[in-house]
């Protein structure tokens, strides 16, 4: 529990550090950026540690993500100090006018980090499918001075992988001081967070851009329920959403087995097959004339979570959900 609130904590912190920064960049957005300010965050965090390893300026340790964290805090300081303040008045004014969309997007973070920490601490083991290198990686990272990382298998020689989700992970691991076995699911439950209020504050964005062309700049979204609607209901169906196998599965059963035998396997968890495996399995493809002979990956977020292998394209989804909003802002500046 502890371990939870620290990351908790740190990530408040990391967020908070980061939030000129994103509020400069979405000028033009109704929420500006607020949401993923703590994407924004742990990437910046990320780079700094890397970039100053990679240059040999500063050995990996606690000590280099706080100072990490201190050059992201003080660039912040800067901008908001700039042109006579003009940017803190702005920001000042925002947390006034906009106090329950923010009120709003630290629950849906709050309650989709510690609801995934719940569900993680059931099923906590670094056990199965790809996890042991995934976490051998981890802590490759974590014992190297410098970058590139030394490969953990082949000695003298540095990790062939894209590694810098890893790296973002480990930066967070030293400086919580939390140990790799614990932040190892602290991190699958932060990255599925990041998903979801990404996800979320991308699309109270879009809604409330919609009501502000639609209705000037007084309807930017405090006053509707439609932003937040859309994008909690939004959130939950990228993040928590599947692809429809289970109805073909259960209509299959019913066919297969009729209605009433259908639903006491069911109830009894004794439908055939491995319903979350092939679900991420779904289109099949032809080898040797013989089709449907190989499976082709068809992974969904909540697949991968669920799953709960620490990999890159599971890290990298809050970055994406970054870079969209990059994209919007893009578009709305242009």
């Amino acid at each position: 529990m502890f371990e939870t609130l620290t990351w908790w904590v740190m990530l408040e912190i990391i967020g908070l550090a980061a939030t000129p920064i994103m509020f400069l960049l979405g000028r033009r957005l109704p929420g500006r950026g607020y949401a993923l300010g703590k994407i924004l965050g742990i990437l910046l965090l990320g780079y700094i540690v890397w970039i100053t390893g990679i240059l040999h300026l500063m050995a990996f340790s606690w000590g280099s993500t706080f100072v990490a964290l201190l050059i992201i805090a003080a660039v912040s300081l800067w901008l908001l100090r700039r042109d006579e303040g003009s940017l803190l008045a702005e920001l000042r004014d925002f947390f006034r006018e906009q106090r329950t969309f923010i009120i709003i997007t630290e629950v849906v973070f709050a309650v989709a980090f510690l609801g995934w920490v719940f569900y993680r601490a059931h099923d906590p083991q670094v056990i199965n499918t790809e996890k042991y290198m995934d976490f051998g990686i981890l802590n490759a990272i974590l014992n190297s001075d410098y970058f590139p990382p030394q490969d953990q298998w082949l000695s003298g020689y540095n990790i062939n992988y894209y590694y810098f989700g890893y790296l973002i992970t480990a930066a967070l691991t030293k400086l919580s001081g939390v140990t790799p076995n614990i932040t190892f699911n602290l991190a699958n439950a932060l990255y599925f967070a990041l998903g979801v209020v990404g996800s979320f504050g991308i699309l109270w964005e879009l809604v409330a851009l919609r009501r502000r062309a639609a209705r000037g700049l007084a309807a930017a979204g405090r006053q509707s329920l439609a932003p937040y609607v859309v994008g909690i209901l939004g959130a939950l169906l990228i993040m928590c959403g599947g692809n429809l196998y289970t109805a073909k599965v259960l209509w299959d059963a019913q066919q297969n087995n009729g209605v009433s035998q259908a639903w006491d396997k069911i109830w009894n968890q004794q439908l055939y097959g491995n319903i979350g495996w092939d679900s991420s399995r779904i289109i099949k493809d032809t080898l040797n004339g013989v089709p449907g002979a190989v499976d082709t990956i068809n992974e969904f977020p909540a697949f991968s979570y669920v799953l709960a292998d620490l990999h890159p394209h599971v890290m990298a989804l809050p970055l994406t959900m970054l870079a969209l909003l990059l994209g919007l802002i893009l578009l709305v500046s242009g």
